[in-house]
């Protein structure tokens, strides 16, 4: 009986701990998912065009490569207010690149080299500053594989739905081509 209260009880702190659909490997940040669909790769390709956060891009037989470029993370569409969020994420521009594997009904979508533009006015000298940074530098501990906890609990989740949102080919709607 004490055990079971036990797995009661750890369970929502296991749970809170995920980190979406992201992971490290070589001190390195990717994000992977994977999608059924019933669409072939150009159709797929052509939606992801339609959004403009992509360019660069190539499709071979079974695999595509594109990169992406100004997508601010969509905090607002979870609800959240700009002050409740890290600052990167809050003012932050991303980008990065993706690779698409395809297979008969699905698609699995990676993407890597993640990194974000913030600006800020600094009190020192009174003018504007632009960083570039690599995703590992708020993600991950220093030299290691593990994820930060500050990167877990909401920034990652913000991420992982700004992500979803646009490879998520089944939520766009088809056009009617009818006048």
């Amino acid at each position: 009986m004490r055990n079971i209260l036990f797995i009661f009880i750890l369970i929502p702190f296991l749970s809170f701990a995920q980190k979406d659909d992201f992971f490290a490997e070589n001190n390195k940040v990717s994000w992977q998912k994977v999608y059924h669909t019933s669409l072939n790769p150009n159709e797929i390709i052509n939606k992801l065009k339609s959004i403009n956060y992509f360019y660069d891009i190539s499709l071979n037989e079974n695999t595509a490569t594109l990169k992406f470029k100004d997508l601010k993370p969509k905090y607002r569409d979870m609800g959240y207010g700009a002050g409740s969020m890290s600052m990167y994420i809050g003012s932050g521009v991303f980008f990065g690149g993706v690779t698409i594997n395809f297979k008969e009904d699905k698609y699995r979508v990676t993407v890597d080299n993640i990194m974000y533009d913030f600006s800020y006015i600094s009190i020192a000298t009174m003018s504007d500053v632009q960083t570039r940074n690599n995703l590992e530098e708020v993600a991950l501990k220093r030299g290691s594989n593990e994820f930060k906890k500050g990167f877990l609990k909401r920034d990652s989740e913000v991420l992982n739905y700004t992500f979803n949102d646009i490879f998520d080919v089944s939520k766009f709607k088809k056009m009617d081509e009818n006048w």
